[in-house]
């Protein structure tokens, strides 16, 4: 969550829990004057900003950044409107100093900040009722007067019971209605992090019908979408405090939400004790769309709650889901804070989610899962009802009697992710309570069968061109033990039903720290084989990652039950690959006393783990320099790990872990960094350093070299192409030769070359980088 932060200006600034946002009241004048000052860290490309209209219109966004540079952006904006200035880190760690940002409103400063975290919202000059930080307050029902496209309310009431927002017969034009308990940290144009949401309840009109706790606060966002409601809109607050049912709590069709009893209580084995939740079959297969989305930077959600396995575009196969109740009592869960061990909290949404409520599966032809992520329903919920009034929400949780539960097919996640999947054909399958939990009354659904919607896919991509089709025969779903729509599955090591664990490398049923020690080290073996019980990413070997993966299970395993409730635990998941970059090094080396140095500059990224092969010593021993940081090794590797809890950052080469050694030849060579993962368990790209060391008969530091010594592009080269050498390699001659052997190239220097290759003959050339110390060749292909 967002650093809580107060400033005191001498202007009204409002702040929202877990928000970073103030609301900025500019003194009327003919204008507004906005300049944004930015100062930019190590990490540029991580930063952005933009000024919003009321509108959500884009009036300024920074330019190229570059990194240690100021920037200064401004504009004259009219009075009578109201703005947001955005910034957002794609590290969710701000500026580093002494980096930063400023805000000037007519010439004074109203902010300088760095540490905003992943993002910071200031709005200027914002009236009453249009922001959240500054909402209306409606102290009672009735009927009412929104002016604003955008509007916010806040609202209390004085007795519990099922309350409805309208604006159905009042506006004749598009409206939406949120209802959230508390100032959103992010908007989304659907449900996402509402307690309750509407679109199109009336046609083009909203309404929203919901059970409210008495002397609970709530937020209500009112919105004139797309601006189609031409002088303003009218809405209503009516309740219905009053609701019958069932209030003998023994009885099986009890209600919590009812205080008249009806005289309706049955008890079992009636055949009204159960609820009964079906999969929309017609749902999934008319909502199915093939998509393509960008991730990036910044859609840090998307990443963690497995929606997607990589970031840049990825190809997507969308569906609606629909949750229809239509057994005879409704399917209860509760607030989630009074039965919290069936919730988390930990979603970047911000809202309870059902722990195990729905997932998506994803089979081969031959039956086996492929980790596609998993799904966590955002809560369970009232949608649409077919007689009754809608009255479960996010906050108090469950789907009545003939009501449903939607998740629209333009849901954010509401989709998997197939941008690594190999050509072929597949089942896709969308279940939802797969443990058949009873709800937190202890009622029982009556039938699990249909509890399960599936579609079967073929997907090609004949020359590089994505398709995806929908196959006609797609015979209902068996498991290994010929049960349709059964739960059995092959265990990591191929049994049906067997007891293997994923990530029990003691092979004794159970998941303790024992396992993460010993998955650590077969990390170190490069002789270890990849079983399928270890390799939790499915990349066919052991792996940083893997050990990651099972630190992040082992955390929850004290109150969850493993490979069912927490997704956490859920085996095997897909390997992610981030688009940050880390810069790894040798940062020197004493020959006297036999010890290197290794260096690490993270520009800013979390760290949790390291592996470096070297070559050329036997490692005696490696101790860690900063953060503590436990240090494995075996004579050929040094590998740094923390918990997932821990991680280290840096902006510049820190010295992190000192390697004592015994030399075996006259080079050391840092050979290769096998994996590096930030906190959230990604792979991180890699820049290495410097590589190569000449043991030399004096006992002193000798940095020589880097990996990649030279580079030359476009290769291959038609006409022409650049050489480019590292300006570490001093008194450098670049000698280029042909297939015989032949010198058609001979020049001393670094940097930047321009090599005319017109007059060479078609075929591989060698390209010897070297001095006195060092030498290194690359090919050249020429084609002409």
């Amino acid at each position: 969550m967002p650093f809580l932060k107060q400033i005191l200006l001498s202007i009204l600034i409002f702040f929202a829990i877990g928000l970073n946002a103030e609301v900025l009241n500019i003194s009327a004048t003919d204008s507004v004057w906005v300049k944004v000052v930015l100062r930019t860290d190590n990490n540029s490309n991580e930063t952005s900003w933009n000024l919003f209209d009321r509108y959500d219109n884009q009036i300024l966004t920074n330019g190229n950044l570059v990194h240690d540079s100021v920037y200064l952006d401004s504009v004259y904006l009219p009075k009578d409107s109201c703005y947001l200035f955005q910034i957002k880190d794609a590290n969710a760690n701000g500026i580093n100093a002494p980096g930063y940002f400023q805000l000037y409103i007519d010439g004074t400063l109203i902010v300088q900040e760095n540490d905003f975290n992943q993002q910071g919202d200031y709005f200027i000059n914002c009236q009453e009722g249009e922001s959240c930080l500054r909402p209306n307050n409606l102290a009672a029902e009735g009927f009412f007067y929104a002016g604003f496209e955008r509007n916010w309310y806040t609202f209390s009431p004085d007795s519990s019971g099922i309350y409805t927002f309208s604006t159905c017969g009042l506006v004749g034009c598009d409206t939406r209605l949120w209802l959230y308990d508390r100032c959103p940290n992010y908007l989304f144009d659907g449900a996402e992090g509402a307690l309750a949401y509407n679109d199109n309840k009336c046609l083009l009109e909203a309404e929203i019908s919901t059970y409210l706790q008495k002397d609970s606060l709530y937020y209500i966002r009112l919105e004139d979408w797309q601006e189609s409601c031409s002088g303003g809109m009218f809405y209503t607050i009516t309740a219905a405090p009053n609701r019958e049912g069932c209030l003998d709590t023994l009885a099986c069709n009890y209600d919590p939400l009812a205080n008249i009893d009806n005289g309706t209580c049955a008890y079992y084995p009636s055949t009204i004790c159960y609820p009964d939740l079906v999969v929309d079959q017609t749902e999934m297969d008319t909502s199915f769309v093939v998509d393509s989305i960008e991730v990036l930077g910044d859609d840090l959600c998307l990443l963690e709650e497995g929606c997607v396995s990589g970031f840049g575009m990825r190809d997507v196969i969308k569906f609606g889901t629909r949750i229809y109740n239509q057994g005879a009592t409704d399917f209860y869960l509760g607030n989630p804070r009074d039965n919290p061990d069936e919730f988390s909290n930990e979603n970047c949404h911000g809202h309870f989610h059902y722990e195990g409520y729905s997932d998506y599966l994803l089979f081969d032809k031959y039956g086996l899962k492929i980790p596609i992520g998993f799904k966590n329903g955002f809560c369970l919920m009232d949608t649409e009802c077919d007689v009754s009034l809608p009255k479960f929400n996010c906050q108090t949780q469950g789907v009545s009697a003939s009501c449903n539960d939607l998740y629209d097919v333009n849901t954010e996640c509401q989709w998997i992710d197939i941008t690594d999947l190999p050509n072929g054909e597949y089942t896709l399958a969308n279940r939802i309570n797969p443990l058949k939990r009873p709800d937190a009354l202890g009622r029982v659904e009556s039938d699990f069968e249909n509890n399960w919607a599936q579609t079967c896919i073929e997907i090609n991509r004949t020359n590089n061109v994505l398709s995806v089709s929908k196959l006609i025969d797609c015979d209902p779903y068996v498991d290994c033990e010929g049960a349709k729509y059964g739960d059995a599955e092959l265990d990591c090591n191929g049994q049906c039903n067997g007891t293997a664990i994923y990530g029990d490398s003691y092979k004794d049923e159970s998941l303790n720290s024992l396992d993460l020690e010993n998955l650590l080290s077969k990390c170190l073996d490069e002789n270890t084989i990849a079983l399928n019980c270890l390799d939790l990413n499915r990349d066919f070997k052991i792996s940083l990652q893997d050990a990651f993966l099972l630190n992040k299970c082992l955390d929850y395993t004290d109150s969850f039950e493993y490979n069912h409730d927490h997704p956490d635990c859920v085996f095997p998941k897909r390997k992610i690959v981030s688009e940050k970059e880390i810069f790894v090094t040798i940062d020197s080396v004493n020959s006297d006393s036999n010890y290197l140095i290794l260096a690490v500059n993270t520009y800013g990224n979390w760290v949790s783990g390291i592996q470096v092969n070297l070559e050329g010593i036997t490692v005696k021993s490696a101790v860690s320099l900063e953060f503590g940081i436990p240090v494995i090794y075996d004579e050929n590797s040094v590998q740094l790990y923390l918990t997932t809890l821990d991680s280290f950052q840096s902006t510049q080469n820190l010295a992190l872990v000192k390697v004592y050694f015994a030399p075996r030849g006259d080079t050391l060579r840092m050979s290769s960094i096998n994996q590096t993962i930030n906190n959230k368990g990604e792979l991180l790209k890699l820049a290495t350093g410097l590589e190569y060391f000449i043991f030399e008969n004096v006992g002193i530091e000798k940095k020589i070299t880097t990996s990649g010594l030279i580079k030359i592009f476009p290769n291959p080269s038609s006409n022409k192409c650049t050489f480019k050498v590292h300006p570490s390699l001093k008194n450098a001659t670049i000698k280029v030769s042909n297939s015989t052997g032949q010198t058609v190239l001979n020049y001393h220097g670094i940097g930047v070359h321009l090599v005319n290759t017109s007059e060479f003959e078609n075929g591989i050339y060698f390209v010897e980088v070297s001095n006195k110390s060092i030498k290194e060749t690359t090919k050249l292909i020429v084609i002409n």
